[in-house]
């Protein structure tokens, strides 16, 4: 094998899972998440109850041993984007494949793009989802990566334009019982200050799939069962957000164009801290049937 397949590559393939879409398995990502939509455990407008749209929301993270790479202090989630097709119900059976797709530098950084693609039985496309990854250059291991303490080095804010309509709140207080939920038994810098300290981080970073599904339950909330067919998103995690803080989604429709009978609503997203420091910013799109 040539040295270079010994590294994460464009097109190395990360395997493939079989999941059954029980009910326990819907119940966890309710208790990680903290999102009780009533269509999760009973009736939906899909002839059921039906699966989160982003209900592998961490898919791309189940084996980073296969893709980081070898120097992790300072890596932090980047980028994350979805798209949705159609619905799973409970008790459906889904394959999600797994490869890297892209890996690129910016600035100090190198970052990998890890792809998931959700299929349902005879291969239908149910959704797909890519995570993008970044990794201090270098071999950094010293100091602190980002100051709790010190104001953010970016300062983001919406682009000027028309809104047509304003959504949200949705809201969640992350505290270290909700790191320790979402994140699962194994002690990480998401939920460990030790192993927080380890990489450069002066407490719990919380995890930027925590925010984006907090985003998720807005829109899902907002758009419903459009969410699931032709639901789109697409955002940079640009600050970071501590154990203890308020994650609070926000979303605003800047323009609807047609798209057949329908009409896509394009939307800016974002999510922000209670002193208005925003966190993940981005785009959304679901085309609206009006039922």
């Amino acid at each position: 094998m040539t040295e270079w397949r010994q590294e994460p590559y464009v097109g190395k393939p990360q395997g493939a899972v079989t999941i059954d879409v029980t009910e326990a398995v819907v119940q966890d990502y309710i208790q990680r998440t903290d999102d009780h939509n009533p269509w999760y455990t009973g009736d939906s407008p899909f002839g059921g109850a039906v699966a989160p749209a982003m209900l592998l929301f961490s898919h791309s993270y189940r084996d980073i041993d296969s893709w980081y790479l070898p120097t992790r202090y300072g890596n932090l989630h980047a980028k994350q984007e979805w798209w949705f097709y159609q619905p799973v119900l409970v008790g459906e059976q889904i394959v999600a494949s797994t490869s890297i797709t892209d890996r690129y530098s910016k600035r100090d950084r190198d970052y990998l793009v890890s792809e998931v693609v959700i299929t349902k039985e005879g291969g239908m496309l149910a959704a797909r989802s890519r995570a993008h990854q970044s990794f201090l250059r270098d071999g950094a291991s010293g100091g602190m990566v980002v100051d709790r303490e010190r104001k953010p080095k970016r300062t983001i804010a919406l682009q000027p334009g028309p809104v047509l309509e304003e959504f949200g709140p949705c809201s969640r207080l992350v505290d270290q019982d909700a790191c320790e939920r979402f994140v699962g038994d194994r002690l990480n810098y998401h939920n460990d200050k030790e192993e927080a300290l380890k990489l450069g981080f002066p407490d719990v970073v919380v995890q930027g799939t925590q925010a984006i599904c907090v985003l998720n339950q807005l829109l899902t909330e907002h758009f419903r069962a459009d969410w699931w067919m032709g639901g789109r998103m697409s955002v940079n995690m640009v600050n970071v957000s501590w154990v203890g803080e308020r994650i609070s989604a926000r979303g605003v429709v800047r323009k609807r164009q047609t798209e057949g009978s329908r009409s896509r609503a394009e939307c800016d997203v974002w999510t922000e801290k209670d002193d208005g420091t925003i966190t993940v910013i981005g785009s959304a799109a679901a085309a609206e049937s009006g039922d």
